[in-house]
């Protein structure tokens, strides 16, 4: 007689789960650290990044699950077809974008009520990469829309900033010095320039998301708010979709 799948543990047999997960884990874990040599780093050895990443995503993880409980996405600004957001996908197996991604937002209509999104997930375009049957070349769109959205945020914050009190004369003119804090600007600007050199849509990679994983924009308020693809790219986007997915 086949044996009844059991459905339920007790408080004993969770607490043995977590000692083994844990166990499991770190062996693993350990395994990778021994095979990298002493002077290397996540750049060069794919043991150490394989670990690193893993260790980050655990934690964010966590934070997620934390956040599940608190979290009400009719807070969040509702997002709209072709809208472009960042996303943190995770540690993945295999082929499987993983990490922070710009991604394409694909949903028709978005619910504030809803804490789920359908996204198709953004790479930068490299030398190396070759456009195949399971991607799309955006080109420049993506990039020349946030960085002309960022120069009007930051053009902005500049007018904002406050003289100094004790302005410097020299004669008849008046010489006023002030210093701006780019700091988080060059931070931004820097993930920008990533996209620079193009835009690759992964068609083969789309999948649904809580949002919860979307790092940015969250609010309408936020720098990145608004940014979206032209309808002729969305076009482009539909027609491979039912050329891979859709029968005929």
């Amino acid at each position: 007689m086949k044996q009844k799948e059991k459905y339920f543990f007790d408080k004993n047999e969770v607490i043995g789960n977590k000692k083994r997960v844990i166990k499991t884990l770190n062996e693993l874990l350990e395994a990778h650290i021994k095979k990298a040599p002493e002077d290397s780093t996540t750049e060069n050895d794919s043991h150490l990044k394989k670990v690193n990443l893993l260790s980050y995503w655990i934690n964010t993880y966590c934070r997620f699950i934390k956040k599940e409980k608190t979290f009400d996405a009719s807070k969040n600004k509702v997002y709209k077809r072709g809208e472009i957001i960042q996303v943190d996908l995770g540690f993945r197996i295999g082929h499987e974008e993983g990490g922070l991604h710009y991604a394409v937002v694909l949903n028709k209509k978005d619910s504030p009520y809803s804490d789920i999104l359908t996204v198709l997930p953004l790479s930068s375009k490299k030398e190396y990469t070759t456009p195949n049957k399971f991607t799309i070349d955006l080109g420049n769109e993506i990039y020349d829309k946030l960085h002309q959205k960022y120069m009007q945020k930051f053009n902005n914050s500049i007018q904002d900033v406050k003289v100094s009190p004790n302005p410097v004369y020299a004669g008849e003119k008046i010489t006023i010095a002030f210093t701006v804090d780019t700091t988080e600007a060059d931070k931004v600007q820097k993930e920008i320039d990533l996209m620079k050199t193009g835009s690759i849509g992964l068609v083969s990679q789309i999948t649904t998301i809580s949002k919860i994983r979307i790092t940015k924009p969250l609010h309408y308020s936020d720098a990145f708010a608004g940014i979206k693809l032209s309808d002729e790219s969305l076009n482009i986007i539909d027609k491979k979709i039912c050329e891979l997915y859709i029968g005929k």
